[in-house]
């Protein structure tokens, strides 16, 4: 599979220097971590945007040949994609631009091209051949994919994350609400939803009131990153649990199981219909990174906060891979394995103990 190859090149590619340590490093807090910094195209290239030394790599997965595009100082690369033609163009967010190279195999700049106040997501649309930036002032911007203007601005609401390509419309998420805007071919949101609120384990212990169930409601928050999945739309987003901290437990915050106030959590959203959860299918957090195997049935989520990769097929065990850093997995395609509901409200209870679950509907 075209993930197990990528990650250890991504890697040497990503972190290690073959030249030596950088005379001029970055500083040690380095950029924000953001996700989506990583694309294998249809050539067999990673391509990989690293915004702590603001540059671009392009790897060869069968040679090892690696080719590095130096940006200039402070342009924080961030999301990318490949067009129909085989250009790569990628999100500056701090240089508020749109920088487009060649091709993987060359990777040379062809254009660069204002685009917004902080790009954060881009996607590309087949069909008109166009490139859609979301952009954290609000911004939604299309660029034609063989280079030009802009041929729309959209200015919605602050805070934009990711734009996803949904049939001749888009959806649009804004990064701390989590909330998810659906767009018609017009540009007008049609659609607004979050993830769903979820029942938890509370983590100091069963709740006093009578009929108390000990669970506690966990609200969405914070959506690092949204993929196109078929004609849905996967969500890695954060859930916070509503209830007191007890501070002075032995171990933290977590429990037994690794649990804590805030968890890492999946939402699928398809077209017409509400949002779903996934019943957790790992512990960790900070899930800033989503991605499917080519052949569509294996989800690969990074947890930056845990340094691990999980990884989760419907109806088996997750699998869990360690890496030295929270690397971005790499993967192409867009549909996951079907998502299962459990049978009754004990089986969504127990989605949230120990054992890992399966990944399904909670």
């Amino acid at each position: 599979m075209r993930l197990k190859l990528a990650l250890p090149l991504i890697l040497a590619a990503g972190c290690d220097d073959p030249a030596g340590p950088a005379t001029n490093p970055p500083p040690p807090w380095g950029a924000p971590i953001s996700g989506g910094n990583l694309i294998v195209t249809a050539s067999g290239h990673a391509v990989i945007a690293d915004p702590d030394r603001d540059r671009i790599m392009s790897t060869d997965l069968a040679s090892g040949t690696t080719i590095e595009v130096a940006l200039e100082a402070h342009d924080e690369p961030g999301r990318l994609v490949e067009d129909a033609a085989g250009r790569i163009h990628v999100a500056l967010r701090r240089g508020n631009a749109i920088v487009t190279l060649d091709g993987a195999a060359r990777a040379q700049v062809i254009s660069r091209r204002a685009a917004c106040n902080e790009p954060r997501g881009v996607a590309f649309d087949r069909t008109a051949d166009t490139i859609h930036v979301a952009c954290a002032s609000g911004e939604l911007v299309t660029l034609p994919a063989a280079g030009g203007e802009a041929t729309r601005r959209l200015q919605l609401e602050r805070d934009l994350r990711d734009v996803v390509v949904q049939g001749t419309g888009l959806v649009v998420t804004r990064f701390r609400s989590a909330e998810l805007l659906t767009l018609n071919a017009a540009g007008a949101i049609i659609s607004r939803v979050k993830p769903p609120v979820v029942r938890r384990p509370d983590l100091g212990g069963f709740v006093t009131e009578p009929h108390g169930d000990g669970l506690v409601d966990a609200l969405p928050a914070v959506a690092w990153r949204a993929i196109p999945v078929g004609d849905r739309v996967v969500v890695s987003h954060q859930r916070q649990l509503q209830t007191k901290l007890e501070i002075r437990q032995q171990g933290g915050y977590g429990g037994g199981c690794g649990g804590g106030p805030v968890e890492a959590s999946l939402t699928t959203l398809s077209t017409g219909a509400a949002p779903f959860a996934v019943a957790p299918p790992f512990m960790g957090s900070l899930p800033v990174d989503l991605a499917v195997n080519p052949q569509r049935t294996e989800l690969a989520v990074v947890l930056a906060g845990n340094h691990r990769v999980e990884r989760c097929r419907s109806g088996r065990s997750t699998r869990r891979t360690r890496t030295a850093s929270a690397a971005r997995p790499a993967a192409r395609g867009s549909r996951i394995s079907s998502v299962r509901r459990p049978r009754s409200r004990t089986a969504r209870a127990a989605s949230s103990s120990c054992s890992i679950p399966r990944c399904r509907r909670s």
